[in-house]
């Protein structure tokens, strides 16, 4: 009997605590239970600070049973830099967001500042401060244009990960510049000749110009 009274109160508490749930307001901030007083991002290297204080003031004092999540998702994808992201409630106050960024694969310049081009080949204004690893990019290109060069790098990147400056002419064609070389581009086959380029390079190390742009025809300019 008392076993049977022990279990039925049990269920009109949940049903009490669900009623509850259920016709919480959360535009109204009347919850307090859980409330987020902590809020940590995981993997956030690029994400802009704009967006981490839109979110922080958004989340600061909810309740981590009812934060609004179409609005916090709202938030975070203003960024050019979430692909994608996680959520890890850690009771009974902290929240945990854990971003899967998209990678910065080049940067360019306008009015004197550099910014980086992510892997989406959109153009982020998101400054940086240190340039090492990607390469520079100029020219007056579309996105057509990039579209096919760094699908024809991604399937070398042996050859791409040396390149320093991908530059766009306006002739329609491409130069590229790895330490002291300079790859002229043909308006033909870029996996073609990308996949040559590469093979050149690892047999000679005293070339200046490696001239592709004629099909079927390659100049090598030595260094003097």
């Amino acid at each position: 009997m008392l076993l049977l009274k022990s279990k039925k109160k049990k269920l009109i508490l949940l049903f009490l605590f669900f009623i509850l749930l259920t016709t919480y307001n959360t535009d109204k901030d009347i919850f307090k239970i859980f409330r987020i007083e902590k809020i940590v991002f995981k993997n956030s290297n690029l994400l802009e600070i704009e967006v981490k204080n839109q979110v922080s003031n958004y989340l600061n004092e909810k309740s981590l049973l009812s934060f609004n999540y179409h609005h916090l998702n709202n938030l975070l994808f203003k960024s050019y830099w979430v692909n994608n992201y996680k959520i890890k409630k850690k009771y009974p106050n902290q929240i945990l967001i854990f971003i899967d960024e998209i990678q910065p694969i080049a940067y360019y310049k306008y009015n004197n500042n550099y910014f980086f081009l992510n892997s989406n080949l959109v153009k982020t204004k998101t400054k940086i401060t240190d340039k090492t690893g990607i390469p520079f990019l100029s020219g007056d290109y579309s996105k057509k244009n990039l579209e096919n060069i760094f699908s024809s790098l991604n399937n070398h990147p042996k050859l791409s990960n040396k390149i320093r400056h991908i530059k766009f002419l306006d002739s329609k064609r491409w130069d590229l510049f790895i330490d002291e070389v300079k790859i002229q581009l043909g308006r033909h086959n870029l996996d073609q000749q990308l996949s040559l380029a590469y093979k050149i390079l690892k047999q000679k190390k005293d070339i200046k110009i490696l001239d592709m742009r004629i099909k079927n025809r390659i100049v090598i300019t030595k260094n003097e």
